[in-house]
């Protein structure tokens, strides 16, 4: 009688720390696959969903890769210390998750920088970003560049395209303001 009040004792213990495992297991892919300030994906995660969705449909033709800076994180970083900026970067996280149409993802890239793969044309992917942008308050807004996703090229050089297109942006928009005055 001794042993089967062990063993149902062991048996009880276990079950319990497995269901601490699992739940543990959760938190910690949940780590791996979302960033925690923003609630996007991690770069990681997003490289991943990107390469599993094109490995099942790779005849979708419609997909842009969009690279994301914020213009004035280091502005309010400066004015409300980082926790002024970590706030803006939950809100640009949450604004961007809202944004996508289901099959697409948004991740955060470092920083003040999220890359987005969307499903649409040219023409569309600019109208949803300019709306997208315009409903933002002056502070959280963004500067973006895109392209046509091309699968059959590293994605790392795609996304490096896109960073330095709007380094470009962003140098021509300064050269502008101070030649300006």
């Amino acid at each position: 009688m001794f042993a089967v009040a062990v063993l149902s004792v062991l048996i009880v213990g276990m079950g319990a720390w497995i269901v601490w495992l699992m739940t543990e297991k959760a938190a910690l892919l949940k780590l791996l696959h979302t960033d925690e300030l923003t609630g996007v994906k991690t770069r990681r995660s997003f490289f991943e969903a990107v390469r599993k969705r094109h490995n099942k449909s790779s005849n979708e033709t419609k997909r842009r890769l969009v690279f994301i800076d914020m213009d004035s994180l280091k502005m309010l970083n400066s004015a409300g210390g980082h926790y002024a900026g970590d706030q803006a970067l939950r809100e640009i996280g949450a604004a961007l998750n809202s944004f996508c149409f289901k099959g697409e993802y948004v991740g955060r890239y470092g920083g003040d920088e999220f890359l987005l793969m969307l499903t649409d044309d040219p023409l569309s992917v600019e109208h949803r970003l300019t709306v997208l942008n315009q409903s933002l308050e002056p502070s959280h807004r963004f500067t973006w560049a895109h392209a046509s996703f091309q699968p059959d090229q590293d994605m790392e050089t795609q996304v490096n395209a896109l960073s330095l297109s709007v380094l470009t942006q962003k140098n021509e928009q300064t050269r502008f303001f101070s030649d300006s005055f």
